[in-house]
């Protein structure tokens, strides 16, 4: 009798410990590691931003100009950004060519500058979009005037290609189809149940979002241009 109910006992801690491994310690993902020309903002480590985005795509200019500003100026001091190309050729055949501008600057010259030229890219998108490849050079040229040169000869490298087509793979392994997407990771969630609460307020409107919890680190991923407020509502989460 006693040993049946010392293994009763144990198929309780199992079940108990099966449930809270279900619920508040999920496998999360493997997450991509930024190299040396995928752009990154470093601020704290409270929230890490992945941005997949196309520099053609309309919804991701939306946020670029409507969201971005208004995320870095409350809490670039908490987030680290980084920016991976998901090119879209078949729609948007200079997307890709735009992104290794970008990516060669911030090789060169870092992120301020390369944070610069996507910001200056979306805010002109509906006048490059409309030129030749070439002519899209001499907007670049425009922009970046003496960081020009050293800039286009680094896009034209086929390492520059190569890493854009690594990006491609890495949204792959998402389930990422379009832009922009995004995995965002939040380091100190104070209580998950309330984070689930959130993701499902934010589902209801419209965002199909994925969370991951384990312990206080959740990974949300999830496509679509969000407003300020998406990203207001996760930092409230945040101990």
């Amino acid at each position: 009798m006693k040993t049946v109910y010392i293994i009763g006992v144990l198929l309780l801690f199992l079940v108990a410990g099966y449930i809270i491994s279900t619920q508040g310690y999920e496998k999360l993902p493997q997450l991509p590691e930024p190299d040396e020309l995928d752009p990154v903002k470093r601020g704290g480590n409270d929230l890490i931003l992945y941005e997949f985005t196309d520099y053609q795509c309309p919804a991701c200019r939306a946020f670029a100009l409507n969201t971005y500003p208004v995320l870095m100026q409350k809490y670039g001091d908490r987030i680290t950004y980084i920016v991976i190309d998901l090119p879209l050729e078949s729609i948007h055949p200079l997307a890709r060519y735009v992104a290794k501008y970008v990516n060669c600057t911030y090789k060169l010259y870092g992120s301020d500058e390369a944070f610069s030229l996507k910001q200056y890219l979306f805010q002109t998108q509906n006048v490059w979009t409309q030129l030749t490849p070439e002519e899209v050079k001499d907007h670049i040229r425009s922009y970046l005037k003496d960081k020009f040169n050293a800039t286009e000869q680094c896009s034209n490298s086929l390492d520059v290609d190569a890493e854009i087509s690594e990006d491609l793979s890495i949204a792959n392994k998402f389930g990422f189809r379009g832009t922009p997407s995004f995995i965002v990771v939040l380091n100190g969630v104070s209580d998950p149940s309330i984070l689930r609460t959130v993701v499902s307020v934010w589902k209801n409107q419209g965002v199909d979002i994925d969370v991951r919890i384990s312990g206080d680190k959740a990974v949300l991923t999830f496509t679509g241009a969000v407003p300020p407020t998406f990203f207001d509502s996760l930092f409230d989460v945040l101990r």
